[in-house]
């Protein structure tokens, strides 16, 4: 019997309703799919999406398991090609436990064979039929028993441990909150995209960092001032929130640098005429329209290699290449039209940007009749200290995150999703942190924890 399961697909482009009967989705126009809700005969299945950015960092981390867990060179060789050619994960999780052989397992192995995947099931991964990387590489499902399931505790939904985090890995997180208690490790990592329940009381415990006789001296002879007054609100905010972060983060400038608001308009439109060349309908918005407000002075500025290279595309073309990721753009767009003013608050806990906000953000973007410059004229934009303040809260929110992404419990609130709600998290930041970084370019702003 079955649990839950993660699929991993080559393919980001999947009709769901074709692919899961009776499937509904939470995507649509102007919001990006996270999740898919599927009525079966086994009950209701919950799936998960991560693609873009969390997906490259989850990946990484299964990249790992299949070097430390499968023997054989030539099935390792296979699984880490595979992964390296990823584009899509699927988070699966059951209403109750299912059938291996069961319709609902077969519905799911067909989508993994249509889209060139693989089934992460039995802490091995299952492709073409057989296993080739974890405990079971080398065999095929009906050779084997069902393993037992892994040992829980009370209050917790996933098995104990801690991922195994390779070198490669591990120090791009140099930075990690690790809050007592620290389970023990197993031999295995979690990989499933569903997040571990930690209890409420450990969630908001905050970790205790020894310094070494250097770092003291250091710390004694060189007092924060002003930067502590913001670290200390910051981390006083993310613990009432649930969220746990190193508090050995280094502290930046006490006054940070705004670019300038033409700047951040310029990049806001850019962002959002791609956006709409790749999902919006021509009746809502047409092709000499986008071309003409992508080529304007106020926009022009704005444009990435990214944008260019969306904007040269075909749109139908464009829609089918860059249409399953580009809703991400949405999280960093409403950061950007928040630090000109936008009036729907940016949160850490907020999941997915909201209906609400989304189309609230169309007033921020140049169609029907508003260039950049007449949204700024009637803007309101934030100071550097209001910017700075929210910024610093994102920094340190995607510290506990990229924490809990490795493997470190309760450094998140429970039911935070590290990859669907941590993926907002990333993007927002990286809106904000652009925005303190003046003559930085957008891909190279750095965004490390």
């Amino acid at each position: 019997m079955v649990e839950n399961l993660a699929v991993y697909l080559k393919n980001d482009k999947v009709e769901w309703k074709a692919a899961l009967p009776d499937s509904t989705t939470n995507g649509g126009f102007m919001k990006k799919a996270t999740q898919v809700d599927w009525p079966t005969e086994d009950g209701a299945v919950k799936i998960t999406l991560m693609q873009g950015v969390e997906l490259k960092s989850h990946l990484q981390g299964l990249a790992g398991f299949v070097q430390k867990n499968t023997d054989d060179i030539d099935l390792q060789q296979e699984a880490l090609a595979f992964v390296d050619g990823v584009h899509l994960c699927m988070g699966v999780q059951f209403a109750q436990s299912v059938d291996e052989n069961g319709p609902t397992i077969q519905r799911l192995k067909n989508v993994a064979a249509v889209h060139g995947g693989a089934i992460f099931v039995h802490d091995s991964l299952l492709k073409d039929g057989r296993y080739i990387a974890g405990e079971l590489a080398g065999t095929e499902p009906d050779t084997q028993a069902e393993p037992a399931p892994a040992a829980t505790v009370p209050g917790e939904t996933e098995p104990q441990g801690e991922p195994d985090v390779q070198p490669e890995t591990a120090s791009e997180h140099e930075n990690v909150a690790v809050p007592q208690p620290t389970p023990a490790p197993t031999e295995a990592p979690e990989v499933a995209a569903a997040p571990v329940a930690a209890p409420a009381a450990a969630a908001a415990a905050v970790a205790t960092v020894q310094l070494d006789p250097a770092e003291m001296q250091f710390a004694n002879e060189n007092p924060p001032l002003v930067r502590t007054d913001r670290r200390a609100r910051t981390l006083a905010h993310l613990a009432s929130r649930g969220f746990t972060a190193a508090e050995t983060l280094p502290i930046g400038e006490v006054e940070k640098p705004l670019r300038p608001a033409t700047e951040i308009a310029a990049r806001l439109g850019a962002a959002a005429i791609a956006y709409l060349w790749c999902v919006a309908p021509r009746d809502f918005v047409s092709d000499e329209e986008l071309q003409t407000a992508a080529r304007s002075h106020d926009v022009a500025p704005g444009h990435t290699a990214k944008t260019g290279a969306i904007l040269s595309t075909e749109r139908v073309a464009a829609q089918q290449q860059f249409g399953g990721t580009i809703g991400w753009s949405l999280e960093n767009m409403w950061a950007l039209a928040w630090v000109l003013g936008f009036d729907h608050e940016i949160q850490i806990d907020s999941g997915m940007i909201d209906d609400a906000a989304s189309v609230a953000l169309r007033n921020w973007m140049p169609i029907h009749g508003r260039t950049m410059t007449s949204i700024l004229a009637a803007a309101n934009p934030r100071t550097a200290d209001e910017v700075a303040d929210r910024e610093d809260i994102f920094y340190c929110a995607h510290n506990a995150v990229r924490s809990a992404q490795t493997g470190h419990n309760f450094t998140v609130p429970e039911g935070f999703d590290p990859v669907a709600h941590g993926g907002t998290v990333h993007e927002r930041r990286h809106g904000l942190t652009w925005c303190l970084s003046p003559g930085i370019q957008w891909d190279a702003t750095d965004l490390s924890t």
